[in-house]
């Protein structure tokens, strides 16, 4: 980094640091038995045993093990119950993990919806701005802060936030590959997998890699023979990331368990549960403009999308920005029947991570 670069990077630090510690207060509150996180946060309540039994020692170091990477609740992967249970094992080491529901509430929000959607959030600035501008970036940082969405997200313990963090790393290691499909392509594949692993969605990058591949064969850095083994190679990694993260995955009784959750929960998902729910973009309507911005300003954020891969600075970034953010878009306006809130974070956190080409002068003047 260059010394402008690091400058901007440690305010953009400390901006980080003050705004981690704002939640320390909402977050401590709310918890003070299972009972009262039942009445606030039916998901933190659902989760929270899950962890509690991660954290309890079986009468062998075997069975202890196998409790820990056996959790059951396959709605999420390993990463995000992995990092829950290992954040709270010294309170586990150190005091009753049971008699401490309130201090351990606030860990898991802070350090893992907080946190990781900071790391997110200064992917996202440095993929765009790649910290050069003081103003552009200290900005963007700060109105990507600022998202209702993302404000709502960190106020309680869930995965979203860890899924943000794993789609904003394969944007920030696309770019930084820059079509020379060395380490930096492979690490794509690799976040690719831990998006997947922990909450299915980096499945959505299906128009993304290939879009990526086809732009190494048009400007003639692949062969299209390259473009299918590098594809391959992607695959491969990105698989064994998926397995590596989600070591219960090797177990068939535990795999078939997790099939049979995930496919009863995207049955729920577009069926809804037991009432019926209205689809489609208009049914999303209420939820988009009281979290992420009135119409007239998402539209803007898609104008500023479309000029980047029409004149922008790095064509390549906001293509792959697009081709991540509208397949799962789609998917979720015209499929899902409930209407989870944070559903649209990773879709149009990128999208208006975009908005900083309406401030590159070169892209309107070629």
């Amino acid at each position: 980094m260059t010394p402008t670069q690091k400058r901007i990077f440690a305010i953009l630090i400390f901006i980080s640091a003050a705004y981690f510690a704002v939640f320390i207060f909402p977050n401590n509150t709310g918890a003070k038995d299972q009972m009262m996180i039942s009445l606030f946060e039916p998901d933190e309540f659902a989760q929270y045993p899950v962890v509690q039994n991660m954290l309890t020692a079986g009468e062998t170091f075997k069975q202890t093990v196998y409790n820990f990477i056996t959790y059951g609740h396959y709605y999420y992967g390993s990463p995000f119950y992995f990092s829950s249970a290992l954040l709270l094992l010294p309170v586990k080491l150190t005091d009753s993990l049971r008699a401490s529901s309130q201090l351990n509430m606030l860990l898991l929000r802070q350090f893992i919806s907080v946190l990781p959607m900071l790391g997110a959030l200064l992917l996202l600035t440095y993929t765009q701005t790649k910290f050069k501008s003081a103003a552009k970036s200290i900005g963007l940082f700060i109105f990507l802060l600022s998202v209702s969405a993302v404000v709502e997200n960190n106020l309680w313990w869930h995965v979203d936030s860890l899924a943000v963090f794993f789609v904003a790393l394969t944007l920030f290691f696309l770019d930084r590959d820059d079509q020379r499909f060395g380490i930096n392509f492979a690490l794509a594949a690799a976040s690719t997998g831990l998006a997947t692993g922990t909450k299915v969605i980096g499945l959505f990058f299906v128009l993304t890699i290939p879009t990526y591949l086809l732009i190494g064969v048009l400007s003639k850095k692949l062969t299209w023979r390259s473009a299918v083994l590098q594809g391959v190679l992607f695959v491969g990694i990105m698989a064994a990331a998926i397995v590596i993260s989600n070591p219960f995955l090797l177990l068939s009784s535990q795999r078939d368990q997790m099939i049979l959750t995930l496919s009863r929960q995207s049955g729920s998902m577009s069926e809804g549960w037991t009432l019926a729910y209205d689809v489609g973009p208009a049914s999303w309507l209420n939820i988009i403009t009281r979290l992420y911005g009135q119409l007239i300003f998402i539209t803007l954020a898609f104008i500023a999308l479309a000029l980047g891969i029409w004149r922008g600075e790095n064509r390549t970034r906001h293509l792959m920005i697009a081709t991540w953010a509208f397949p799962l878009g789609l998917y979720v306006l015209f499929t899902i029947a409930i209407k989870p809130t944070h559903f649209f974070l990773p879709i149009l956190l990128p999208v208006y991570s975009s908005l900083i080409v309406l401030f590159e002068v070169s892209a309107f003047h070629r």
